[in-house]
């Protein structure tokens, strides 16, 4: 949120999401879903803000508070990628295109279904099954 001082605090952070809670797990199907459902819940806290967002991300703190976090997020993505047998290894810039591939369909999916788009399948627990199922057969594989 703007502050009058031009400070901005933002709705949601890489901080939002326990990435160090997932080991427990020792499951990426499992993982993943924990992953999604927390970006499902940070889009639905969003939501009410979704224009003062939108005009926050127009000025400078705004822009600038974004790519931080950004970049901390993918940060984050990327070092749990790593840690499967299809992401170790990879360089850098083959860590982050599996990691974008990864998490930008359940994000996209997220994105249209807020904007009212109506997507197939209506169940977003069969959605979210099968996007983890798929992901995690993929990130589970090695080399």
């Amino acid at each position: 949120i703007a502050r009058r001082d031009g400070s901005v605090d933002w709705l949601e952070t890489p901080d939002e999401f326990d990435f160090d809670g997932l080991a427990s797990f020792a499951d990426t199907r499992a993982e993943l879903i924990a992953l999604a459902r927390q970006f499902e819940a940070a889009s639905e806290r969003q939501r009410p803000y979704l224009r003062l967002i939108e005009e926050i991300r127009l000025s400078d703190a705004g822009r600038d508070f974004e790519a931080t976090a950004n970049a901390a997020m993918l940060k984050a993505l990327m070092d749990w990628v790593a840690t499967k047998p299809a992401g170790a290894g990879l360089k850098s810039a083959e860590l982050a295109a599996l990691t974008v591939s990864v998490f930008g369909g359940w994000l996209f999916y997220l994105t249209k279904r807020q904007q009212g788009m109506d997507l197939q399948p209506e169940n977003s627990a069969d959605m979210l099954r099968e996007w983890a199922a798929l992901w995690a057969g993929i990130l589970d594989m090695s080399r």
